[in-house]
């Protein structure tokens, strides 16, 4: 599948390529010793819009088009297809500055991610990059340092809290939320008022990517989530909350003011006809 970049004024497909992939958080600090892998996941070519990529033999079936090059998505689908076809990558360790430096690269589309994690900073996200890249002054640009976002692995505590909108006649009596580490269950709890409708985890990573997922919303409920920090919500509204108050007097008012008014045009009518028989 081909994708196309921005315009290219020149370009020696002869020339190597090299990428720095450079580890540190936002205050400076160096993920060293970290290992980064490197996949080649297309080749470059021109075209007459700009650089044309087209799959690697080993990429070539998983079925992905290459559209949104910053995708995340479409970064860590291609790692997923590369772990499940074993596919083999160039790997290398970061030095003490956090810098992994790859050389004598050819032009094509990359993917790097880390394997593993240093234990004192989370592991970086999967992300592509073109080698050569275009400047904003339309310059072929042979060497590029990039620079993923690097946090500290540190711990803290995860905390689950289910929140009832209604008049608790309908409420179950438990229910089951899922804690969410990226894509996989990290664990499933019971929600009840035994634990006072929460849960709380310590020592989790973090920087990982937590979510929360009820395991199946009560019939006659919605379900909303909210998130501040590491403090998730999930509450269950009622489609239809009872107010104690019902409906149906109204409607039976109703056809009893119709029935009076259609008494009373009654009544009006035979003494009409009553005084014209007099008359």
């Amino acid at each position: 599948v081909p994708a196309f970049a921005e315009g290219v004024s020149d370009f020696d497909p002869q020339k190597l390529c090299s990428l720095n992939v450079t580890l540190t958080t936002e205050d400076g600090q160096k993920a060293a010793g970290a290992e980064v892998m490197l996949y080649q996941i297309a080749e470059a070519s021109v075209a007459e819009d700009g650089f044309r990529y087209v799959y690697t033999e080993a990429f070539q079936d998983c079925g992905l088009v290459l559209g949104n090059l910053e995708s995340a998505k479409l970064a860590a689908d291609l790692y997923a297809y590369a772990q499940q076809k074993k596919i083999q990558g160039t790997a290398l360790f970061t030095n003490a500055n956090g810098v992994a430096r790859f050389e004598n690269l050819h032009a094509g589309l990359y993917l790097a991610t880390e394997i593993g994690d240093t234990g004192e900073f989370a592991a970086i996200k999967p992300f592509l990059v073109t080698l050569p890249r275009v400047s904003e002054d339309n310059e072929i640009i042979y060497h590029t340092n990039a620079m993923p976002k690097v946090t500290s692995d540190r711990s803290t505590a995860l905390k689950v809290r289910k929140v009832w909108n209604d008049d608790g006649k309908k409420r179950p009596a438990d229910v089951q939320v899922q804690i969410l580490r990226g894509s996989k269950v990290y664990d499933t709890v019971t929600l009840s008022e035994q634990n006072n409708w929460s849960a709380r985890w310590d020592c989790v990573v973090y920087a990982d990517d937590w979510s929360v997922k009820e395991v199946s919303v009560p019939q006659g409920y919605t379900v909303t989530y909210q998130k501040d920090g590491m403090v998730f919500t999930v509450t269950n509204t009622e489609t239809l909350i009872q107010t104690g108050q019902t409906n149906r007097p109204v409607p039976f008012l109703a056809g009893g003011g119709l029935v009076l008014m259609l008494l009373g045009a009654f009544l009006i009518s035979s003494g009409r006809k009553q005084s014209d028989e007099k008359g």
